[in-house]
């Protein structure tokens, strides 16, 4: 049986697994103390990498999977206080981090007024396959339809075929194509996918 439940700030470890599980490239991006970062910015209330924004499913009282979305409203007043708790966490490195930062933030993760953001979700590997990362997003969309959103929307990495076909299966459908020179010559590349509601 899955159980879903609000995070709590006891849960930054698992948080920052699945987390990165499912974003496997913040440590090229944000660097090797993107750990600690993550799990600071997860403890404190009223960003967008808050406890206060992530879900957690269990199967049998053990962390299964989790969720990390928030709306519009969500995502315009916590995105400056984000860039600024991570800013003193990571210190001076984050100067030479910051421009591909601002194209990553202009890009992945910017959604409009009336659509609710799916920012991560991810399943521990031996918990896939038995309803957890649909259990979490119907979960997310009902809370996204109480918020007032007409639409719940995502970014996934092109490569990850597997997530692809999930949300597919979901009813999700492929509105773009990120791409986002990082770094000289490394591209990420990202699909934008969204669902009515």
């Amino acid at each position: 049986m899955i159980t879903l439940r609000r995070a709590t700030p006891g849960d930054a470890v698992e948080f920052v697994e699945l987390l990165l599980i499912s974003s496997p490239y913040f440590p090229f991006l944000f660097g090797s103390g993107v750990n600690v970062a993550l799990k600071d910015l997860f403890k404190r209330p009223s960003n967008l990498f808050s406890h206060q924004h992530v879900q957690i499913a269990e199967v049998a009282g053990s962390v299964a999977g989790m969720s990390l979305g928030y709306d519009w409203i969500v995502k315009s007043r916590e995105n400056l206080r984000t860039g600024v708790l991570f800013s003193r966490n990571f210190g001076i490195s984050m100067v030479f981090r910051i421009k591909d930062l601002l194209k990553f933030n202009a890009t992945v993760g910017k959604f409009d007024i009336g659509e609710y953001y799916i920012s991560n979700i991810a399943t521990y590997p031996e918990f896939r396959g038995r309803g957890v990362g649909g259990s979490l997003i119907g979960n997310l969309e009902r809370g996204a339809k109480i918020l007032g959103a007409q639409k719940i929307v995502l970014d996934v990495e092109k490569e990850n075929t597997g997530a692809i076909n999930f949300y597919l299966h979901l009813r999700f459908y492929v509105v773009k194509k990120i791409i986002i020179p990082i770094d000289g010559d490394r591209i990420l590349e990202f699909l934008r996918m969204s669902k009515d509601l």
